[in-house]
């Protein structure tokens, strides 16, 4: 008997722990641990960090079908606090690309708690015509 194919999600996330902080979104951490036993999963977070020059990216493989990618941006000074709601929509922008283009289009888009995050989704819908699902607390939302 075929086994069935697994479904490629592309989790995006407004919070997840990182460097930054390790407690920030751990419930949707632990979310995307769960639900990658039945789904390959691939994680994208962007946050600001006070302690880079630079952008920066790590790549982790936590389990079998869990692939966290999260970008850092610097944030300290003012302009950089000025320019931080630019840098993140760049940086993951530029996340979102490298992961279509050395994987290819996702199945589905996973937007857990939609500020911010929600934005990527809908541009993936309009440029690919890719279905997401937003999870937002307390609400779930499929389009």
């Amino acid at each position: 008997m075929n086994t069935p194919k697994r479904l490629r999600v592309l989790w995006l996330c407004s919070w997840y722990p990182s460097k930054v902080d390790v407690f920030a979104g751990d419930f949707i951490q632990r979310h995307a641990e769960a639900a990658s036993v039945f789904c390959d999963i691939t994680v994208i977070h962007c946050i600001g960090n006070d302690k880079v020059n630079k952008v920066t990216k790590s790549r982790s493989v936590q389990t079998t079908g869990l692939v966290e990618l999260i970008g850092y941006y610097p944030k300290k000074g003012v302009l950089n606090r000025i320019l931080s709601p630019l840098r993140w929509v760049l940086l993951k922008k530029r996340m979102v690309d490298e992961f279509i283009k050395r994987e290819g289009l996702p199945d589905i888009v996973h937007v857990q708690v939609p500020y911010k995050s929600g934005l990527a989704a809908r541009y993936l819908r309009w440029r690919f015509g890719i279905p997401y699902v937003v999870m937002n607390i307390g609400a779930s939302i499929m389009k």
